[in-house]
């Protein structure tokens, strides 16, 4: 599967009537939509990045009623999505406050701007 990374459409990589206009202006920015999270080696790294970035942010985490509205309005339709987890960059998505959810802590963003 396929997406556009500014508007959002998909397809199946067979499908021969993509379409070349984004409903957002322009040409679609097409990306491969990845069936399982990076490798752990990539998550590790990822997972050290943020740390040091909410560490410098001071540890401020968002509230639960900011962490369930990203989580609905943003990661809950995106098809990188899965299990619980960001396929794109492999940090736990949750609809909770819990410790390891990327939505808890003010300094992360979406790897793709969906979100910050």
């Amino acid at each position: 599967m396929i997406i556009c990374i500014k508007c959002n459409s998909t397809w199946q990589l067979d499908d021969i009537n993509v379409k070349a206009s984004c409903s957002k202006g322009g040409k679609c920015s097409f990306e491969l939509i990845p069936n399982s999270s990076p490798p752990v080696f990539q998550k590790v790294r990822n997972f050290s990045k943020a740390t040091l970035r909410h560490v410098l942010n001071k540890g401020k985490i968002r509230t639960l009623e900011e962490i369930k509205e990203i989580y609905d309005k943003h990661c809950l339709p995106c098809p990188f999505l899965k299990n619980d987890e960001c396929t794109k960059c492999g940090c736990a998505i949750k609809r909770t406050k819990v410790f390891r959810n990327k939505l808890k802590w003010a300094s992360e963003r979406c790897p793709i701007n969906k979100w910050s």
